[in-house]
C-alpha cells in the first residue's frame, strides 16, 4: 500500500546489494510487519537523495543485530494532504521513520498522523533560528496555529537569531527550551529533553558552516558534526519518539562531504535505536531516591532506571502513566545541594 506513496525503484538497487549480506540488517520492506524487532524505514525526498544514499551505503550497516531496516524509496508528493495517510500506516505498525527532506511537509504530514492516531505530539525542533523570516518558524507557526503539537521545545537555538516572544507562546514547553550556549555548556543535559519527545524535525542549518562546508547558506555558529550526530543519537534511543525529519539541507553540485555528512547523520540516527528504551510503565527495576528541597519545602521523587542508569523524575500528572518525567544525574545532585535546574523549575510548575 505504500507504493502508492513512495517510489520504491530508487532505493532497489542499494537494498538488493544489502540483502545479498548476510551480516547486514537490512531487509525487504514487505517483511517489515511480519517482525518483532524494532523496525526503521528510510525515506527521501529530494534531487540531493542519491548522493546521499551512494555515501550511507558505504558506511558499516552490519552491526545492529536487534534492528530490521528498510529502504522505502523516495516520497512522490509530499503535500501533507497526500502523505499524512502514509505516515499513519508506518506509525500504526511501529516503523520509525527517518525522513531525509530538505523541505517541511514532512514534519506537517508526520504531525497529522499522530493526530488521527490519538498520539500525543511532543515535537523537538532542532534549529539555529525562531525568527519569523526562516523556515522554522513558518513549521512553528503552522503546527501551533492549526493545534497539531501538544508540547514544543526549541534546541540548539542561537539567542541572536531568536525571537524572545516566541518563548511566551503557550505550547513551547520553557523545559524543553535549549540555547546553543547551553547546550554547549554539559552537552547530557539535551538527553532527558530529546528522550521526552515523540518526533523530532533536526533542521541541518544548525551545523556550523566550518563542519558542513558541501551545504548551501550555512551560518558560522552552530552545532559541531560530532554533536549533531550525538543529538540523534541521544532521541532515536528513547522508544516513545515515533518519527525522525533531517529537512533544511541543500547539498553543492557533486560535493561529496555533504553527502558524506548526511549519511553519518542518519547512520547515527539508526544507531541510537540499536538500545532504544521504553518509557517506563512502572517503577519496578528502578532505585528511588527523595530528595527534600528545604527552600520549596518539597520533597521530590527521583527514580534511576538499573538497567540503563537513566533519571527520571516524578511530576505530579492528573495521568498516572506520565508522571515520570526524563531528568539527567546533574538535575538529582542539584537537588541534592538543595538547588534545582531551570528545567525541572519549570517541569514542577507548569506540568
Amino acid at each position: 500500500m505504500l507504493d502508492n506513496w513512495i517510489n520504491s525503484s530508487v532505493s532497489k538497487s542499494y537494498l538488493e546489494n544489502e540483502l545479498q549480506n548476510e551480516e547486514s540488517c537490512f531487509i525487504s520492506s514487505n517483511n517489515l510487519s511480519s517482525k518483532n524487532s524494532s523496525k526503521i524505514a528510510l525515506i527521501g525526498f529530494g534531487k540531493d537523495l542519491q548522493s546521499i544514499r551512494d555515501a550511507f551505503y558505504q558506511l558499516n550497516l552490519s552491526s545492529w543485530n536487534n534492528i530490521l531496516v528498510t529502504d522505502l524509496g523516495d516520497i512522490r508528493n509530499n503535500d501533507p494532504s497526500l502523505m499524512t495517510a502514509a505516515f499513519q500506516e508506518l506509525i500504526v505498525q511501529e516503523i520509525f521513520p527517518i525522513v531525509i527532506d530538505p523541505e517541511l511537509n514532512a514534519s506537517i504530514s508526520i504531525a497529522n498522523a499522530l493526530k488521527a492516531v490519538q498520539i500525543s505530539n511532543y515535537q523537538g525542533i532542532v534549529t539555529p533560528k525562531t525568527s519569523g523570516n526562516f523556515r522554522s518558524f513558518g513549521l512553528m507557526d503552522q503546527l501551533l496555529q492549526e493545534e497539531k503539537v501538544n508540547r514544543l521545545s526549541i534546541i540548539a537555538y542561537q539567542k541572536h537569531y531568536a525571537n524572545p516572544q516566541n518563548q511566551s507562546i503557550p505550547k513551547i514547553d520553557l523545559a524543553g527550551l535549549l540555547s546553543l550556549g547551553k547546550l554547549r555548556d554539559n552537552m547530557s543535559e539535551v538527553e532527558p529533553i530529546l528522550r521526552d519527545l515523540t518526533t523530532l524535525h533536526f533542521d541541518t542549518s544548525s551545523i556550523r558552516a566550518s563542519d558542513s562546508q558541501g551545504f548551501k547558506n550555512q551560518i558560522n555558529i552552530g552545532l559541531t558534526s560530532e554533536e549533531a550526530c550525538r543529538i540523534l543519537h541521544y532521541a532515536s534511543a528513547s522508544m516513545k519518539l515515533k518519527s525522525l525529519h533531517i529537512s533544511g539541507f541543500e547539498l553543492k553540485k557533486d560535493d561529496k562531504a555533504a553527502a558524506e555528512l548526511m549519511a553519518t547523520l542518519i547512520w547515527y540516527a539508526i544507531n541510537g535505536r540499536k538500545n532504544a528504551e521504553l518509557h517506563p510503565s512502572s517503577t519496578e527495576s528502578m532505585n528511588r531516591y527523595i530528595v527534600e528541597l528545604e527552600e520549596l519545602g518539597a520533597k521530590i521523587k527521583f527514580w534511576k532506571n538499573q538497567n540503563s542508569e537513566k533519571w527520571w523524575v516524578e511530576i505530579p500528572s492528573n495521568e498516572e502513566k506520565d508522571k515520570l518525567t526524563p531528568c539527567s544525574e546533574s538535575e538529582y545532585k542539584m537537588a541534592c545541594e538543595n538547588k534545582i535546574s531551570d528545567r525541572l523549575f519549570h517541569l514542577l510548575s507548569n506540568r
